[in-house]
C-alpha cells in the first residue's frame, strides 16, 4: 500500500490570498473526537488552515496529503500517511475520490468512546462531470491491520448536489478489522443531481480500536452514469438468447 503514497502527485498552485470558485478544491478533516485538525483549499492556507502536517496544501487544490499526530491518534511514518485524491472535474463515465491512509494509530487513547475512536472526512468540490440529471454512487474499502478482530472501520460516502459539504444520499460499510477485509456499499444509489451545477462527494472512515493497534485503509467513492434502459435490455436479451442456445444444444 505503500508504493500507491510514493506514487502520489501534488497539484502546484501560485495563487494566494483569494477565494478561489468551488470548481475545484478539497476539504480535509481529522479528529480523535477531542483534537481537529483541517485543511480547506476553498481559502487562503494561511493560519491554522492547513497547519501542522498537511502536505501539498495550495489554493484552489484538490489533492492533500497529511502525515503526523491528532490527539492521541496518528498518521503515517516518514512521507507515507493520508493521500487525498480525486479527478475533478471528474470524465464522461466517472468522478472519483480516493483515500490512501497509511499506519493509522491509536497510540494512548482509550479502546471504547473518547478518543478511542478516530475519523477521516474527505470532500472534493467542483465535479461537473459525468453531467446527466441522475447519476450513480458507489463506494468502497478495504483493510490491513495488525491484528485481526482489532476493532471496526466504519465506511461513509455521500454526494450534495448543491456542491457543498451536506451529507446527502449517504452508501455505507462496515469492516471488522482484520489482517484483510473490505466492504463495498452493494448495489449503486440513484441521486438527483442540479447538471450542469457543479456537485461534491464526501467519503468518511470513522476507525475505533485500543491503543496499540495500526491499519492501514484505501477508500474510494465513484459517481457514474445511470446504466440506460435500453442498455441493460440489450444485455438481458443476450443472456436470454445464450441460455436458449445452450438448453437447444443440451436438447
Amino acid at each position: 500500500m505503500k508504493s500507491a503514497v510514493t506514487k502520489f502527485a501534488l497539484a502546484t498552485c501560485t495563487l494566494l490570498g483569494a477565494v478561489v470558485p468551488a470548481q475545484a478544491s478539497m476539504l480535509v478533516t481529522l479528529s480523535d473526537g477531542v483534537t481537529s485538525v483541517s485543511c480547506d483549499t476553498r481559502v487562503a492556507i494561511v493560519g491554522s488552515n492547513c497547519a501542522g502536517g498537511f502536505i501539498g496544501a495550495v489554493l484552489g487544490g484538490s489533492q492533500l496529503g497529511f502525515v503526523g499526530g491528532v490527539g492521541a491518534w496518528s498518521m503515517g511514518s516518514g512521507q507515507f500517511g493520508l493521500a487525498a485524491t480525486s479527478n475533478v472535474p471528474g470524465t464522461l463515465t466517472a468522478a472519483k475520490v480516493d483515500t490512501t491512509d497509511l499506519l493509522v494509530s491509536n497510540n494512548t487513547g482509550s479502546a471504547l468512546g473518547g478518543t478511542g475512536t478516530f475519523t477521516v472526512r474527505v470532500t472534493a468540490f467542483g465535479f461537473t462531470l459525468p453531467s446527466a440529471p441522475e447519476l450513480t454512487l458507489f463506494g468502497s474499502a478495504a483493510v490491513n491491520a495488525s491484528t485481526a478482530n482489532a476493532g471496526s472501520l466504519e465506511n461513509y460516502f455521500y454526494t450534495d448536489p448543491n456542491n457543498g459539504i451536506a451529507l446527502l444520499n449517504q452508501r455505507d460499510c462496515k469492516i471488522i478489522i482484520g489482517t484483510n477485509n473490505s466492504c463495498d456499499t452493494g448495489a449503486a444509489l440513484n441521486w438527483t443531481t442540479n447538471s450542469p451545477l457543479p456537485f461534491s462527494i464526501t467519503q468518511i472512515q470513522t476507525f475505533q480500536f485500543a491503543a496499540g493497534f495500526y491499519a492501514n485503509t484505501v477508500q474510494s467513492t465513484t459517481v457514474a452514469n445511470v446504466p440506460e434502459p435500453t442498455t441493460t435490455l440489450l444485455v438481458g436479451a443476450a443472456l436470454l438468447g445464450l441460455a436458449l442456445t445452450t438448453v437447444r444444444r443440451k436438447s
